[in-house]
């Protein structure tokens, strides 16, 4: 971009240059009216060329412009998709953290319900144990009675059929 503006410049200045000789060779034409063909000629042909030079000229100018105008446009939409990049990345990068949070949260809430089964089950253990316990307690306290009230009707026989109380053998 910088070379084309100096060639820009530079092609302006040469344009100046010719427009100022022209001007001047306009002013002699004026002071001198008897001027001849060839001159008129010369002058025609310096005309043309310069009107040529200053259509390439303008001709380079626009498509400098042009370039310019592309250029600034493409920057525009590169700095719009690094934006997008970095939104989307931004975006991620949340994403992420509310993932990984959740994740933590999940595996903390899984860590207690665990605990809290492992100590479920810790006490139904004891309670299992327990009730074996009192279990066979309770057979043996069964036992015992069942045999006091075979032991007692016995006896309670005994005295009914007028004899002497004998253990009676357990039914």
């Amino acid at each position: 971009m910088d070379q084309r503006e100096r060639d820009l410049i530079a092609r302006e200045a040469e344009l100046h240059r010719l427009e100022a000789g022209f001007r001047r060779e306009a002013d002699r034409a004026r002071v001198a009216p008897k001027v001849d063909e060839l001159a008129e000629r010369r002058q025609r042909a310096r005309e043309e060329e310069l009107a040529a030079r200053e259509a390439q000229l303008q001709k380079a100018e626009s498509l400098a412009t042009s370039a310019m105008s592309r250029h600034e446009t493409k920057e525009q939409r590169l700095g719009q998709r690094e934006q997008t990049l970095v939104d989307r990345a931004r975006e991620i990068e949340e994403r992420e953290a509310a993932l990984n949070l959740r994740e933590a949260q999940l595996e903390a809430e899984f860590e207690v319900r665990e605990q809290r089964l492992e100590e479920r089950e810790s006490a139904d253990a004891k309670l299992r144990d327990e009730i074996q316990t009192r279990e066979a307690a309770l057979t043996g306290y069964v036992a015992q009675l069942q045999d006091e009230f075979d032991r007692r009707e016995s006896e309670w026989w005994a005295k009914q059929l007028g004899g002497r109380p004998e253990e009676a053998p357990a039914a």
